[in-house]
């Protein structure tokens, strides 16, 4: 027996030994025990599920020390790597790995593939599975009884109200267990790949008051009991899962069931819910990171003081250690380590001043143009000793001056006076005892004359010169220039009248017309005062005219993979959309479409005939395996497309076969002529009754005649809606067996 805690950890050490089971044959592992036991009743699902091949996406790859690298391992549920060192986590698919030295990771994973089992929590009903006991949808009061129930106590007056595993609102299989061991109490068959691993697990719950007799259930897998018997928790209503690990080995098909191994009357009841059968999926990879060092290199470098050495990325002139990182081999850097020492040196520093066209003689060099210089002189360590010279040069000033005076004024350069426009060139002797060439460019103003054309706006003043005029006419006045030499100003002054004009707009809703600053949004006249290109007021009369957005609603349907057109926009998939278009008047016109897609249905449908056999696929009788294409039309006016699967059955089976009754598996009744009825193909056998239920157990269809065929509708007429419903047909063998057999069809239109 396994709880749920123990699984996990199971799981986990399976993906740690993956190493030893893929070293050994797994036939040794667990080979499955040859038996007679067969039931051609139990249902039969194909799932392949392929485990992934590669479990590491990452390359083998270089990194330097210090480095990190992501990585990075996919399509599994769990993972586990080593070793651990410099692993950000070793319990995730994508670690950070920050080894110091070469290192290779192996990385173990493990995952399951999806549930192949039918109605494994039993939402579906009494569907997808078979039972040695008996189904009682009311009353479970009896040994041997199941019913398919949201709450036991429904079922069972003296039961605990337990409810189902997954959600508590679904439905589970309320079982009252028999005295009977080795009784099938859930049943299904499954297709499996060969030499797989498997995992077959059921949540199981008391609903009884009586402990002293709890469930005792096992496993079993082609007739074979699997593990040890387990029984349910005494406590009532509380869930546990059991489960056990299967090899295919080279079988491809598993018959699974939960038998009852209990021998007591009294008790034994237990609710079943959330059945699984699983494939394991595991692997091992591997990914090496080499770790590459880094180089240093190391040396001693002397500067006198005041130069500079680069290092660090900028000139370094104090002594000290300095680290540069140099490009280095495979992408790994060098670093650099230098010892900078700064030798001592001797400054002085002295400053002259002469005259233009003098110099001044320092240590034996002459110096006559102004600037700042450095001089070296040679000491004992290496280094010079620096003399800096500051040599200033007083210019002979050169002034170049331009005045201007007013008519019959004078003007005095030194102790010269002039009266007359000209250029006068005088040398004057500076503060600084130096020469001073003083330039003068004298100029005449006479008295000027200046006439202004301006405008007068009506009802406004006119501010001439502090005159304030109102009227339009010429006026003349005198003023005193900024030279001050007197300046006269003519003004011819123009009198402008008041503008009035008249305008027509058209207003889309919700749009909003602007005359000048103010906006208007409503129909109505308007008057507006507003500054002309003048500068004077301008009146603007306004008739607003409002315009209705118009709106259009489409409803319409397209069947998948047509488009729909609305202007320049185009649409294929369902939804509700607005477009918003340009009336011939300028305003909008906004189209609000909602589009519904109907889907383009594909069904498969599997047949299996013996040779010499015929079917009907669509209006066409076929005797040959291969496969066929059927396209239907639905009601909505879309294609509907059935892909045929022909086959032959084993020889063996044919030969065992005298009295057989085949079916399809799906029909269309929707009028097109193609498929519109079930209709069943006996070999060997007369037919003398058909019945079709729903889901639900209740008759749509009953016909006692021979060869009855459905039309697809109830019995009250009306057509049935789409889904799976259950047949069953009786008939006379040529043997003279009364036989019987049932199925499911699938019902599209």
């Amino acid at each position: 027996m396994f709880a749920v805690n123990i699984k996990l950890l199971f799981l986990f050490l399976l993906a740690h030994c993956l190493e030893l089971a893929l070293a050994k044959n797994w036939e040794e592992i667990q080979e499955p025990r040859e038996t007679n036991f067969i039931s051609d009743s139990l249902p039969s699902i194909s799932i392949f599920v392929l485990c992934p091949s590669e479990i590491i996406n990452t390359e083998d790859t270089i990194i330097c020390v210090g480095n990190s690298i992501e990585l990075i391992a996919s399509g599994f549920d769990q993972y586990q790597w080593t070793p651990h060192l410099g692993l950000s986590n070793p319990a995730i698919g994508n670690p950070i790995a920050s080894p110091l030295t070469t290192t290779s990771y192996i990385v173990s994973a493990y995952g399951e593939g999806p549930n192949l089992i039918v109605n494994g929590n039993f939402e579906q009903g009494n569907f997808g599975f078979t039972s040695d006991y008996n189904l009682n949808p009311t009353n479970i009061g009896v040994n041997g009884d199941y019913a398919i129930t949201n709450n036991v106590i429904i079922v069972h007056p003296l039961a605990a109200p337990c409810t189902d595993h997954t959600t508590g609102a679904g439905l589970l299989m309320a079982v009252n267990g028999g005295p009977v061991p080795n009784t099938t109490i859930w049943g299904q068959t499954v297709n499996v790949d060969p030499f797989t691993d498997y995992m077959f697990s059921a949540w199981v719950t008391n609903w009884s008051s009586i402990q002293s007799n709890l469930a005792r259930l096992q496993f079993s897998i082609n007739g074979q009991l699997i593990g040890l018997v387990f029984q349910t928790l005494p406590q009532q209503c509380q869930w546990t899962e059991f489960f056990v690990i299967w090899n295919s080995g080279p079988v491809t098909s598993a018959d699974i069931r939960l038998i009852n191994q209990n021998l007591a009357v009294i008790g034994n009841d237990f609710g079943l819910d959330d059945l699984s059968f699983n494939r394991i999926c595991t692997g091992v990879d591997t990914i090496t990171i080499v770790v590459q060092d880094i180089m240093t290199l190391a040396e001693t470098i002397q500067i006198c003081q005041g130069d500079s050495l680069w290092l660090e990325g900028s000139w370094q002139t104090s002594p000290g250690v300095y680290l540069d990182t140099l490009g280095g081999g495979l992408n790994c850097d060098t670093v650099r380590s230098t010892l900078l020492e700064v030798l001592p040196s001797f400054e002085s520093e002295m400053e002259f001043t002469i005259c233009e066209g003098d110099s001044v003689n320092v240590a034996g060099k002459i110096y006559k143009t102004p600037g700042s210089f450095v001089d070296s002189l040679s000491t004992n360590p290496g280094c010079d000793s620096i003399l800096h010279i500051q040599l200033f040069v007083l210019p002979v000033q050169s002034l170049a001056q331009e005045t201007s005076i007013c008519e019959a004024d004078s003007f005095y350069v030194g102790d010269n006076v002039y009266y007359t426009e000209g250029i006068y060139v005088d040398t004057l002797n500076a503060l600084n005892g130096c020469d001073s060439v003083v330039t003068t460019t004298l100029i005449i103003i006479p008295k000027s004359r200046t006439s202004i054309e301006d405008n007068l706006c009506g009802g406004e003043v006119y501010d001439f010169n502090g005159l304030f005029l109102d009227q339009p006419g010429l006026y003349i006045d005198t003023l005193q220039s900024v030279a001050g030499c007197d300046s006269i100003i003519e003004l011819d002054l123009v009198l402008l009248p008041v503008v009035v004009f008249a305008q027509d707009v058209l207003l889309c809703e919700g749009d909003t017309v602007f005359v000048g600053t103010r906006g208007y949004a409503e129909a109505g006249m308007y008057h507006d005062t507003i500054i002309a290109a003048s500068g004077c007021d301008s009146i603007v009369m306004t008739t607003v005219t409002e315009a209705l957005v118009n709106i259009v609603f489409i409803d319409t349907t397209i069947c998948e993979g047509e488009t729909y057109s609305i202007a320049d926009s185009a649409y294929n998939l369902p939804g509700i959309y607005v477009d918003t278009l340009v009336a011939a008047d300028g305003c909008d016109s906004i189209i609000h479409l909602e589009l519904s897609v109907l889907d383009t249905a594909i069904r498969f449908v599997d047949i299996s005939i013996c040779p010499g056999d015929t079917v009907m696929i669509g209006n066409d009788p076929v005797s040959m395996a291969g496969i066929y294409t059927v396209t239907l039309q639905t009601a909505s006016g879309c294609d509907s497309t059935l892909i045929y699967n022909l086959t032959y059955h084993m020889k063996e089976f044919c030969l065992n076969e005298q009295c057989r009754i085949y079916a399809p598996n799906v029909f269309s009744p929707n009028g097109d002529g193609i498929n519109d009825r079930f209709v069943l193909f006996p070999f060997n056998v007369e037919l003398s009754e058909l019945t079709i239920y729903d889901r639900w157990g209740g008759i749509l269809y009953y016909a006692r005649e021979v060869n009855p065929q459905w039309d697809g509708t109830s019995v009250s007429g009306k057509p049935a809606p789409p889904g799976v419903y259950v047949w069953l047909a009786r008939g006379m063998c040529n043997t003279g067996e009364l036989i019987h057999e049932f199925g499911d069809v699938t019902l599209i239109r």
